[in-house]
Order: structure tokens, then sequence, then C-alpha cells
């Protein structure tokens, strides 16, 4: 498994997964793609807490 995270902004990233698996004779290959979002401030900042 490998996999990248590239940041595109301050708060999002593009995500890629690569997989491969080996059992027996065959063989599994997975990808993933996606975006992600960073929260940038703490859930007690949100809450109002802090």
């Amino acid at each position: 498994m490998t996999g990248v995270d590239v940041p595109i902004s301050y708060s999002f990233i593009l995500t890629g997964r690569f997989n491969v698996g080996y059992i027996r004779e065959t063989t599994e290959v997975g990808v993933m793609l996606g975006v992600g979002y960073v929260y940038t401030r703490s859930i007690w900042n949100i809450l109002g807490i802090f």
C-alpha cells in the first residue's frame, strides 16, 4: 500500500491510495482517489468554549 496527499489550498487536499494484494495465486489491485478538508480550528473554538 502506498499513498499521497497533495495540498491544493489552505483547507483542501487531494488524496490518492494504491494497494496490491497477493493471496495464493490471485492478485488484487485497488485504487482510491478523493478530496479532503482540513479543519483549521479546534472543536473548542467552534463551540465557543475557548
